[in-house]
């Protein structure tokens, strides 16, 4: 899919607490394959969800750079609304942070993780 893609605000409430500079983003039909005894005659319409992986993100009020600390998002289980441009397209959905992955390295003193959150379907916006 030859697109652009932006940096993805991520608000809490109505306050804006970072922006995501790396991420996977899945859409998802959910729709389920209709078998006959012909063969494969389609597929229902699902429930459009989404899911993915954040790798980077920038906190909108810290311009050193520094990771924002997205664990109390899964510990206290709200939800944030994401918005994301892809292909010049501007698209919102909410959705839940529900796992992190720390790595921590006691060596070089630094602390990384990826945050796997899951939300209903992206509305286009101004569509």
């Amino acid at each position: 899919m030859p697109a652009t893609f932006e940096a993805v605000p991520i608000v809490v409430g109505t306050q804006t607490i970072g922006t995501v500079n790396k991420l996977t983003l899945s859409v998802k039909s959910n729709g389920e394959e209709i078998l006959g005894s012909t063969g494969w005659l389609g597929e229902s319409t699902g429930i459009v969800t989404t899911d993915g992986k954040i790798d980077k993100v920038i906190p909108t009020d810290d311009p050193d750079g520094q990771d924002v600390d997205l664990l109390p998002l899964v510990i206290s289980q709200v939800y944030a609304n994401f918005g994301v441009v892809i292909g010049g397209a501007p698209y919102t959905f909410t959705g839940k942070i529900y796992q992190g992955d720390i790595e921590g390295d006691n060596k070089v003193g630094k602390t990384t993780g990826s945050f796997s959150y899951r939300g209903g379907a992206p509305v286009g916006v101004g569509f």
